[in-house]
């Protein structure tokens, strides 16, 4: 495997509208990486921020809860689609210093004994502590002539790495469509349920449409739907001014879950047409 580093300018690199902002001052090139066979992946990752960073790599696994949050697997237990043992990381530590990129490969392997299904780890970067994490408190206390210390918590980013084997895509459907009203009564969201059927995950956008001309009211970011769940709750802020009731009080939508898996497709995952009281 190869690594590259790249200098770019700060305004250059936030003007990449490909790039997603996670925590701890890193970019990434990709949202989440779907790995189809056994070669090479190379993702890119760049510092924003204005002093270097060091990240520690590892593959990691999470799953989601009832409420589709994502939660921590610990080492000691066995996630059953798991690729901890599929995926090879090069390199395991990077340096960014301000304003770089660096070039991180991945490489799948002995995916042809897996079974059928969707498999998914995590890509996980640990901030490793800077230099000015490390000083101050040390100096503070040499100076002080008193004991001190501080208490850093470091928050890692992750991407979700998936891995499909004849995994199917069974059904996606909307339903269970309310308004979220004020105290005022007024319409403050729109809550909807978005199912979905099969053992392969579902990733999209939301768009809500409204009235009989279908306008435009509002979009949602992309939400994935993972098999360990079948469906997840979605309240989507609206704008009251952009909605008009009908003479018996109610509102008619249009929602559309759109597939974002794909950046060269707009497949319409499922869509709900109907009236809301």
């Amino acid at each position: 495997m190869t690594t590259s580093v790249c200098r770019l300018s700060l305004v250059a690199m936030l003007l990449i509208v490909s790039f997603s902002t996670f925590a701890q001052g890193i970019l990434f090139s990709e949202k989440r990486i779907i790995l189809k066979n056994q070669g090479i992946y190379t993702l890119q990752v760049c510092n924003p921020t204005e002093e270097a960073r060091t990240f520690q790599l590892s593959i990691i696994d999470k799953t989601v809860d009832v409420h589709h949050k994502l939660v921590d697997i610990p080492d000691s237990v066995t996630f059953a689609n798991s690729l901890k043992n599929e995926v090879r990381i090069f390199p395991k530590r990077i340096t960014l210093p301000p304003g770089e990129c660096q070039e991180v490969q991945l490489q799948l392997r002995g995916a042809g004994i897996l079974t059928d299904g969707e498999y998914r780890s995590y890509l996980h970067f640990l901030p490793l502590l800077t230099q000015a994490e490390i000083t101050p408190d040390s100096l503070k206390a040499k100076k002080n002539d008193a004991p001190s210390f501080d208490i850093i918590i470091r928050i890692g980013a992750a991407i979700p790495l998936i891995y499909r084997k004849n995994a199917a895509l069974e059904n996606v459907a909307i339903d269970s469509v309310s308004l979220v009203r004020n105290d005022k009564q007024e319409p403050t969201a729109i809550s909807l349920y978005i199912h979905r059927k099969g053992n392969r995950s579902t990733y999209g956008s939301i768009a809500v449409f409204s009235g009989e001309k279908n306008e435009l009211v509002t979009t949602y970011p992309p939400i994935a739907i993972y098999p360990e769940v079948v469906g997840r709750r979605v309240n989507i802020p609206i704008a009251k001014e952009k909605l008009v009731a009908s003479p018996n009080g109610q509102y008619m939508f249009k929602i559309v879950y759109i597939n974002e898996e794909d950046k060269q497709r707009e497949d319409v995952l499922c869509e709900w047409t109907g009236e809301v009281r």
